[in-house]
């Protein structure tokens, strides 16, 4: 992405001074919905129309008449369309350019400064402690943990928040359930200490701790 927008910064800064050493004060540059037509035109002529009283079709052929390609280096023609000054792209070397760009940045092709001297905050994963794990927390985890990357690469200063909820109510439930409940440390057979601690340890005590709250 950071290739092809230096690649089509190149070719507008190009065909802008195309046209401004042919005599366009303002080349006026903008991308063709019709891919036909080329990758960027002009609308130079019609604005010239009006001051000059001339039609913008001869004097979109007057302008590529004194545009000279010699020593072009990412367009390879100009065409005069109905008023439009119409440039296409040398694609051999627009995309030599693009991966000379690619090869030049390494690892930080692509990045931008979007977030520079910004701050953002990603809070992820951040499981209940008296629940078992499961794929979705892995999910959680795998989105906070792109996103927090993408921002970085975006120049954002990123804090990671994981909210270890190890400190609340439940997990006093849980010891409860152990020092005063009867609980053993070890899990039934067949089911992993999270499990117990969440879905027994925890599930008893606290409604042993609802219906006798002293």
């Amino acid at each position: 992405m950071g290739g092809r927008r230096m690649g089509l910064k190149r070719l507008i800064a190009e065909a802008e001074k195309l046209l401004k050493d042919a005599g366009v004060a303002e080349p006026s540059i903008q991308l063709t919905k019709d891919p036909r037509h080329g990758e960027i035109a002009s609308t130079a002529a019609f604005q010239l129309a009006g001051k000059l009283g001339k039609d913008p079709r001869s004097l979109a052929e007057e302008i590529i008449n004194r545009i000279d390609l010699s020593g072009s280096e990412l367009i390879k023609s100009v065409e005069a369309v109905n008023g439009y000054v119409n440039f296409k792209a040398d694609w051999m070397r627009y995309g030599r350019a693009i991966i000379d760009e690619v090869l030049s940045k390494g690892k930080r092709y692509g990045a931008l400064e979007l977030g520079k001297g910004k701050r953002i905050v990603i809070e992820h994963t951040s499981v209940n402690p008296n629940k078992p794990l499961h794929v979705g927390h892995a999910r959680n985890v795998c989105l906070g943990d792109t996103l927090a990357r993408i921002y970085k690469f975006l120049g954002y200063e990123v804090l990671i928040l994981n909210y270890i909820d190890d400190s609340g109510t439940q997990m006093a439930d849980v010891i409860l359930g152990f020092s005063e409940l009867g609980y053993g440390l070890d899990p039934p057979r067949g089911m992993s200490f999270d499990e117990y601690c969440g879905d027994v340890v925890y599930v008893e005590s606290a409604r042993r701790a609802e219906a006798d709250p002293r």
